[in-house]
């Protein structure tokens, strides 16, 4: 991984699991500085799949175990985020 910039980090190739895009950058929405880490949610910037970083920091679906386990902030996060995306690829 490299460092940040107004793009986000570099990260891992992944596909996405849904819509087979490759992924490799990512963000914090709120502090672009904070490179993401095992365990930090992501969402799919092309089809708004909730998704997960893995210990190898490869891209995943989040499981509906997962997904419920949220607080309830970062599920209204996650909610907001991917209408942003939907709205973006005017998908809604």
């Amino acid at each position: 991984m490299t460092g940040g910039d107004d793009f986000g980090h570099t990260v891992t190739t992944s596909s996405c699991p849904k819509c087979r895009k490759e992924l490799d950058r990512a963000s914090a929405h709120t502090d672009h500085s904070v490179a993401p880490k095992p365990g930090d949610f992501s969402v799919c910037m092309y089809c708004a799949t909730p998704l997960i970083f893995g210990r190898d920091m490869a891209l995943r679906r989040l499981t509906r175990r997962e997904e419920s386990a949220l607080d309830p902030n970062e599920r209204r996060e996650l909610a907001r985020v991917q209408s942003a995306i939907s709205k973006f690829w005017n998908m809604s």
